[in-house]
């Protein structure tokens, strides 16, 4: 007897090329958050081609703006005593990159071996957008603080 586990293929590649893989040769693509967000300016080509491949559905798990915001907010008080550009770099825009300003090696201690290289952070309607924009047709949006769009 086979079992359902039997029946899935897993294919570990690239996520702003996934060139290798067949347009719609897939029933699903789930993106669990690094691929995406540690897309950093190159998350609309990551976004791009998980929808190019998958016939069906694209699970899309990101980083949201808010919360990575809130933590990067809570961190520059501690580390710098201020509110520092790359806080309100992320608030406003969802970027971050670790030589944006000259505080960023400071707010990355502890993450990744002290790098936290570059990287984007979602609002679920940015998200919504950016899929919409590849054709997609988006079923639900969530985040939090954000009530879901079931549409």
């Amino acid at each position: 007897m086979q079992s359902d586990i039997d029946t899935i293929e897993f294919v570990k590649g690239n996520a702003i090329d996934l060139g290798a893989l067949p347009t719609r040769g897939y029933d699903l693509v789930l993106n669990m958050d690094g691929e995406i967000s540690f897309c950093g300016t190159a998350h609309v080509k990551a976004i791009a081609e998980s929808c190019r491949v998958t016939r069906k559905v694209v699970l899309m798990c990101v980083s949201h703006r808010g919360l990575l915001g809130a933590i990067l907010f809570g961190g520059s008080i501690e580390m710098t005593g201020k509110i520092t550009d790359a806080v309100r770099e992320m608030f406003t825009n969802g970027s971050w990159h670790e030589d944006q300003y000259e505080e960023n090696p400071i707010l990355s201690k502890g993450c990744t071996r002290d790098y936290f290289g570059e990287f984007k952070a979602f609002l679920p309607g940015e998200l919504e957008h950016l899929a919409q924009e590849q054709g997609m047709e988006v079923i639900q949006v969530q985040g939090l603080g954000y009530a879901g769009l079931p549409v």
